[in-house]
């Protein structure tokens, strides 16, 4: 999650591989895991752990996954966010599902990941809210930075002990 969608660790690909020989084939497990599926609350880990499935998939890799792949872990984050709307892990996935789909909107990213920050002033619903502010600030969309340096601030805030992390919302913020 910290290093994107930059080549895969040595670390993160030994994993992986004990992931493949524990789950073997994630055709079957995610077709099995499908199965188990029903509507019911308290699906919220089968959930999390059959969107897992799909990412593991493809390497752990976001770009690698399929539009439809993609849209069926928004599909479960969503379900598993009407249970518990303050899951950081499920918004997380459902932001790095979402952003990626043709159908992605900066109204309805914006409109969740500011739920977020209300609820638990998570560092990472900050950093997304920074750069898509940002995003719309750049392409003329919005004409006020100061959303973009309110996330950007609190981003350097809530990122103590992090570092690099203020030095480099300092540089932005001298550009803006």
């Amino acid at each position: 999650h910290m290093r994107a969608e930059s080549k895969p660790s040595r670390f993160e690909i030994s994993c992986i591989s004990s992931l493949k020989s524990l789950y073997g084939d994630y055709d079957a497990l995610i077709a099995a895991w499908e199965a188990l599926l029903d509507e019911s609350s308290g699906q919220e880990p089968l959930r999390r752990a059959l969107a897992s499935a799909y990412y593991a998939k493809h390497e752990r890799r976001w770009s690698l996954l399929s539009q439809n792949e993609l849209r069926r872990i928004v599909a479960l984050m969503e379900a598993n966010l009407r249970d518990n709307p303050g899951e950081d892990r499920d918004l997380r996935t459902w932001f790095d599902a979402y952003r990626r789909l043709p159908e992605f909107t900066y109204l309805e990213a914006v409109d969740r990941l500011e739920a977020w920050v209300s609820r638990t002033e998570a560092l990472d619903a900050h950093y997304y809210l920074y750069i898509l502010h940002f995003l719309l600030w750049r392409s003329r969309v919005e004409r006020n930075e100061q959303k973009v340096l309110f996330h950007m601030e609190r981003c350097a805030d809530l990122a103590v002990g992090r570092r690099g992390q203020i030095s480099a919302s300092l540089h932005v913020k001298q550009h803006l």
